[in-house]
């Protein structure tokens, strides 16, 4: 096993201040208030954010375009009238989970070996299992979840190559799942978390990507997503000031909007056009096999 663990490389930016996000989220009760309060806030500039990003790199073809119109026109139907608020709640915590651990692939640019495969199966699987039984109402002991946890570490010990951060990274979100249950944290708490977790790395990863390949566009894009997060959370102020009868409506947008963006971004979206694009691989990278970001 190869041990691969530069100070100088952006995981290990983001294994450092991702641990203190979720460090913060379990010691101070103050995190847990805001856990879905910021997500609400700062959802619509994630959103957009993804939209300017997808335009820049020309992949907004007409095919993918118009299955979107036809996404957005039929999941807030179905989100609005039809379906009830914990379940649209559920369907589209399922999906965020998948998205979030997914999208950790590239956030911390690695390959998708069986060893990286494997790190983050764990907290997806307890988080699921979590949040299949809490909608169910079937409480699951918390002996099976650190049996689950252990199994995981154990096969993926087996077949790890490379001790590297990404490795770290998911025994961190491993822990966090795990304590924040034993805590009998609710699922809304927990996924508000990580939705601020998956928002800070998203706002910053473009940048860092820019800063490395393209620096002179870097400031003008920055600007444009601090105006995004301003407008983004000025909109959320002023609607508060209508009332709590819009809470409900303004949850579910939120939520028709989030499963909306993850069915138009990767994986999902290439079933719907969305271009795929080769990604840059590392130096050292064992698979020299081109992979989609």
């Amino acid at each position: 096993m190869r041990i691969n663990l530069p100070t100088n490389d952006f995981s290990f930016f983001k294994f450092l201040s991702g641990t203190l996000i979720l460090l913060t989220a379990l010691i101070f009760p103050f995190f847990t208030a805001y856990s879905y309060i910021i997500p609400l806030m700062v959802g619509r500039a994630h959103t957009l954010g993804a939209w300017l990003g997808m335009w820049r790199a020309g992949k907004l073809n007409w095919i993918y375009v118009t299955w979107m119109i036809a996404l957005t026109v039929s999941i807030s139907y179905w989100g609005l009238a039809l379906s009830t608020i914990a379940t649209l709640t559920f369907v589209t915590n399922l999906f965020f989970t998948f998205h979030f651990l997914f999208d950790e692939f590239y956030l911390q640019e690695e390959q998708h070996t069986l060893g990286n495969v494997l790190s983050m199966l764990s907290p997806f699987v307890l988080l699921y299992i979590f949040l299949i039984g809490g909608f169910f109402a079937s409480p699951i002991p918390f002996a099976l979840y650190l049996a689950i946890a252990g199994t995981f570490l154990v096969v993926e010990m087996i077949y790890l190559e490379e001790m590297n951060w990404f490795f770290f990274h998911s025994k961190i979100l491993t822990l966090f799942v795990l304590i924040s249950i034993y805590l009998g944290k609710p699922s809304w708490n927990i996924i508000g978390i990580l939705l601020i977790f998956h928002y800070f790395f998203w706002f910053i990863y473009p940048v860092h990507r820019l800063h490395k390949s393209r620096p002179e566009e870097r400031n003008g894009f920055i600007m444009i997503l601090l105006l995004l997060v301003g407008t983004s959370i000025y909109f959320s102020f002023t609607r508060s000031s209508y009332g709590p009868e819009i809470l409900e409506v303004t949850l579910r947008t939120f939520l028709i909007g989030t499963l909306i963006h993850i069915l138009g971004t990767a994986p999902f979206g290439y079933f719907f056009g969305l271009p795929r694009q080769k990604r840059q691989l590392k130096a050292h990278d064992i698979v020299p096999s081109p992979q989609t970001s």
